[in-house]
């Protein structure tokens, strides 16, 4: 059947819907199944009319032949949301239960597993707090391995580098790299970005093609791939589909938030409410955001909008919560994959790091360390070198300058700034100090290898060059005007 043909059928169908004419629209969508018995997107339309039909059984099958496909062509995402569909209506049909167990063995790629005895000990407290944000965690309490840096540590607060190594079991592969993406809470590895004309319209600038992407986000570009394998089918079974109509909105800049969205079909927006209001990029399918409300009670840091129809999988707080307990191990899956995501931005982002190949963007990334930073710690200390870059990915810290013998406070530090950087590249001590105001979670690049890139590529100079005057200038302003609520990138 030609493609003018199918297309023909399926107006029909949509009008025929509109219409209430669903015997019509049955028909209509019956038909495209027996001509084009390949394409799982018509059996699942099928579906949509019988439940509109209020015909379960029916429903079910249609579910179930849709799921079928997509596995066959190794759209796992898909088989895995239409079953999870087919589940709530028929929660013990056979079939399904029987394609979650393949489907749960897809997601996991790589063979040579790397064996750890030591797991996390994770506190009852903890377990106990529903819907408590992983940074409830004391992590230097919890990880094996956690190291003390005696250096910036006094007996009032520390510093601590938590060891992020694969923990894994005997028989559960290794796990498969993350894609690179900044946060919208997170914003997606395609940064394209879009208009905001108005509050209500977005002017897209071009459709997706998205088919090659959905297989991604259960195997090889996918927090779900770092799972172990039992950790993944309850993941699977426990987790929500949620349908968002074109121009829904599904969560607003500054509204509190306790749930990571995997997008499993459609196209959503990620906007900045600004003033100006502006559209940040889009995120197609496999594409994750929200995932620093599974860390912290940080509020939205974006609106996110539905481009068009979409389906989305909901993982919130309780359902890690219910993960950890059951195997301590997830824990450091979902730190590395907070830490790798968080690299990978700052890699993306920032211009001293603009033009590395992705090979030097790998080695670079191995060299990051995660820091779990007690309230009133120091991070930086005014006179002294800066240990390294440091990126705070939770928390908040002070900012002071030295002023008529004592310490001005000149500003504040949150999420996603940057400690550190001018002191390495001036090769000068640090202007001022940082001290943590609350608890924080970090990452941060050793001095040297921070210097062996920027210094191994020349077109960064005139770059480093521009920002040590920039922001000498602006700590002799935030001297000058004593305000002490700056938001400061100095140091």
């Amino acid at each position: 059947m030609s493609e003018g043909q199918i297309r023909a059928l399926s107006d029909a169908a949509v009008a025929a819907v509109k219409s209430g004419n669903l015997e019509e629209a049955l028909r209509l969508c019956l038909e495209l199944e027996r001509r084009a018995p390949s394409e799982p997107g018509w059996p699942r339309r099928t579906a949509k009319v019988y439940r509109r039909l209020r015909l379960p059984k029916e429903e079910v099958d249609a579910l179930n032949r849709a799921a079928n496909l997509y596995q066959r062509t190794g759209d796992y995402l898909k088989s895995a949301t239409v079953s999870k569909q087919l589940l709530e209506i028929a929660p013990k049909h056979p079939e399904t239960l029987q394609r979650i167990e393949k489907l749960r063995g897809a997601a996991q790629r790589r063979p040579g597993p790397t064996t750890v005895n030591q797991r996390p000990a994770i506190s009852g407290e903890w377990l106990a707090q529903r819907g408590a944000a992983l940074g409830a965690v004391t992590l230097a309490q919890t990880m094996p391995g956690a190291e003390r840096d005696v250096t910036r540590s006094d007996d009032d607060a520390s510093i601590y580098t938590i060891p992020l190594e694969d923990i894994v079991e005997e028989g559960v592969t290794a796990t498969t790299p993350l894609f690179a993406t900044d946060d919208p809470d997170a914003i997606t590895h395609q940064e394209r970005g879009f208009a905001v004309e108005d509050a209500a319209v977005l002017a897209v600038e071009e459709e997706f093609r998205l088919a090659e992407q959905t297989n991604k986000a259960l195997t090889e570009t996918s927090l779900f791939s770092r799972l172990p394998d039992a950790s993944f089918g309850h993941l699977l079974m426990a987790a929500k589909v949620v349908d968002v109509k074109k121009d829904e909105v599904l969560f607003r800049q500054g509204e509190p938030g306790d749930t990571l969205y995997v997008i499993a079909e459609g196209t959503i927006g990620v906007i900045d409410e600004g003033p100006p209001r502006r559209g940040i990029s889009k995120l197609g399918e496999g594409d994750f955001f929200g995932e620093m409300a599974l860390l912290t009670d940080r509020p939205r840091s974006a609106t996110i909008l539905a481009l068009t129809d979409a389906q989305v999988i909901a993982i919130d707080r309780e359902m890690i919560r219910e993960l950890i307990r059951d195997d301590p191990s997830v824990l450091t899956v979902l730190l590395r994959f907070f830490r790798d995501r968080s690299v990978q931005r700052l890699l993306a982002s920032n211009p001293l790091f603009a033009g590395l190949s992705d090979n030097d963007k790998r080695a670079l990334e191995r060299r990051f360390s995660f820091l779990e930073i007690d309230r009133g710690a120091l991070l930086a200390k005014a006179g002294t070198d800066a240990r390294g870059l440091l990126v705070l990915l939770a928390g908040s810290a002070e900012a002071f300058l030295p002023k008529d013998g004592g310490m001005l406070r000149v500003g504040v530090l949150g999420p996603s700034d940057v400690i550190g950087e001018m002191s390495i590249l001036s090769n000068q001590p640090a202007m001022g100090s940082v001290r943590a105001t609350k608890k924080c979670f970090a990452i941060e690049l050793p001095r040297d290898a921070f210097l062996t890139i920027v210094r191994a590529r020349p077109q960064a100079m005139a770059f480093i060059t521009e920002v040590i005057e920039q922001r000498n200038a602006q700590a002799r302003a935030a001297l000058a005007q004593n305000t002490g609520n700056a938001k400061i990138t100095f140091f």
